[in-house]
């Protein structure tokens, strides 16, 4: 009897704390799940995808628009001019690099920030950073081989931080600087002392989730953070070759600092001169090694402390004062050498150089080119306007008093390098340019350079009418108010659309706009000098609209 009391409070024991066990089981399985979320352990392999490097022209190349009329590269484009000696002037210009695209360029491609793959061989580094800005770990890398750099694992799930970097060199890669090594963080994590002439690129990603039990890439594109300058010294008007020069640019510091935060440099030291290097000499033109400035100043200046071009020296020109520079932008610096402004025989024709270009006096096709009437008198005289052309194509479509059409195109759209094979800054004449032997279509830039260097003034009557020979627009050189070119108030053939086929109605605006054709365009906005009674500008009529390049306007041509 004893035993089975005894087996009995042992049974019963027994299954108490099996189910006190499984109580208490319960509870911590409940704890956990409510008070103690899973943390994953799987690990996220990361891995960089370098895409490549950019500067960042997009602000500086964007096009705006002031009521309707279109600005022009004139609006970025930073000039100034100075006397080289008694013949020639110096005249130099600042702009982005991408304000020359070549002809065939479309806006879509000209309107962005061009990216260009990173060089094999180049060092660069990614730092790791916690969501909440801890620092967690870093790679060096060298593109080409970054398979070889230690493989980072991170914790699947979770949100990290990356930044990258480089100095763009195959041998430097400069350490992150930490203001608290016991504390480290992205905040206070920054590159020391990096010399005023290093390349410095930077790349940022911010709170990126990486997977786990997969692999995560980095996409990389490294953007430049300070400015690059290429200096291009054109003397070919002067007929001599460039054989030494000695240049240079302020402001300009030895040293930066950059944040990785926000990765914006801060220029350090005593300011200086960055000089202008050219490697190869004796040549018409000549192009500098590209120059790293370390500056953002709206007080930039080119000094030119000696240059020596064919029998003539000069030293001690400031080229350029008080121009913008901006870091992370690309620049060209463009000097030219040109002889003052002139009327002279050029080709076989009358010709007026203008800011180092060489105009003809005429309209092309003008019945006074021939017999040597004087182009700057009264144009009331209908010899003296020339004939109509279709945008891309040889044939005169018209003469000045419309006796009917010939040759004209109803369907066939020109490619954008139909007159010019070249660029904005070499153009290449091309086989439907109808200018005579050594003359070519002007480019846009070049129509630009002419309103720049003179001043417009109207004669005659400015009213719109089919028999209105009298108004024109004349442009006297601003260095030389003996030089001018007189410009006949045409207007241009009115094209009419009858469902795709394009055909001539007549004269409109005759006396009332001045058109002469470029030989740029921008798909269907073909681009063209524009006189009115209050002025001249490059227009474009900007709706890229197929009619635009059947239109039919003078033209006036400059020398090859």
């Amino acid at each position: 009897m004893k035993n089975k009391i005894l087996n009995n409070r042992i049974n019963s024991t027994m299954e108490m704390g099996a189910f006190l066990f499984f109580v208490l089981f319960a509870l911590i399985g409940c704890r956990t799940k409510d008070d103690h979320p899973t943390v994953s352990t799987e690990k996220a392999v990361v891995k960089v995808n370098i895409l490549g490097n950019h500067y960042d022209n997009q602000e500086s190349i964007e096009k705006k628009s002031t009521a309707g009329i279109p600005a022009t590269e004139m609006s970025r484009i930073q000039r100034q001019e100075v006397a080289f000696n008694g013949e020639y002037t110096l005249e130099a210009e600042l702009a982005p690099a991408s304000s020359y695209e070549p002809i065939g360029a479309k806006a879509s491609t000209k309107a962005s920030t061009e990216t260009k793959p990173l060089d094999p061989g180049i060092r660069y580094k990614m730092a790791v950073y916690k969501s909440s800005g801890e620092y967690v770990t870093e790679r060096d890398y060298i593109r080409g081989n970054e398979g070889n750099t230690l493989q980072l694992s991170l914790d699947g799930g979770q949100s990290y931080t990356f930044v990258a970097y480089s100095v763009n060199s195959a041998t430097d890669l400069p350490p992150i600087t930490f203001a608290n090594p016991a504390n480290k963080t992205l905040v206070t994590s920054s590159l020391e002392g990096l010399s005023g002439s290093a390349d410095l690129m930077y790349y940022k990603k911010d709170n990126m989730v990486v997977s786990g039990n997969t692999v995560n890439y980095v996409d990389i594109t490294l953007t430049h953070k300070m400015s690059m300058i290429t200096t291009i010294i054109d003397a070919s008007a002067t007929g001599y070759d460039v054989t030494a020069i000695t240049a240079s640019i302020t402001p300009h510091y030895p040293t930066t600092a950059i944040q990785l935060s926000n990765g914006t440099p801060a220029q350090s030291g005593q300011i200086g001169n960055a000089p202008i290097i050219f490697q190869a000499l004796n040549a018409g033109t000549v192009v500098s090694a590209p120059l790293i400035l370390n500056a953002i100043t709206v007080t930039g200046t080119l000094n030119l402390a000696s240059i020596t071009v064919g029998p003539m020296t000069q030293q001690n020109i400031v080229a350029l004062n008080n121009v913008v520079i901006n870091p992370g932008v690309k620049y060209d610096l463009r000097i030219r050498i040109n002889p003052k402004d002139v009327f002279l025989d050029h080709q076989g024709q009358k010709a007026a150089r203008i800011n180092g270009v060489v105009w003809m006096r005429y309209d092309l096709g003008a019945p006074g080119s021939t017999s040597n009437i004087d182009p700057d008198q009264d144009p009331s005289i209908m010899d003296l306007y020339g004939n109509f052309y279709q945008w891309g194509r040889i044939p005169a479509i018209g003469t000045a008093n419309w006796p009917g059409v010939s040759s004209w195109s109803s369907n066939i759209v020109q490619p954008d390098n139909a007159w010019n094979s070249g660029t904005e800054i070499a153009p290449v004449k091309t086989a439907t340019d109808p200018c005579p032997s050594g003359y070519r279509i002007p480019t846009k830039r070049e129509a630009e350079s002419l309103i720049s260097g003179t001043t417009a003034s109207n004669i005659g009557l400015w009213a719109a009418s089919q028999t209105n020979y009298s108004a024109a627009k004349v442009l006297t050189s601003i260095r030389n108010k003996n030089v001018k070119l007189t410009l006949p108030v045409g207007g241009r053939v009115q094209t009419h659309d009858y469902g795709g086929i394009y055909a001539p109605l007549g004269y409109e605006q005759r006396g009332q706009f001045a058109y002469f054709h470029t030989s740029y365009t921008e798909g269907n906005n073909i681009y063209y000098l524009q006189g009115s009674s209050t002025g001249m500008m490059v227009n474009t009529p900007g709706d890229n609209n197929t009619m635009n390049k059947f239109q039919a306007f003078p033209i006036r041509c400059v020398a090859e």
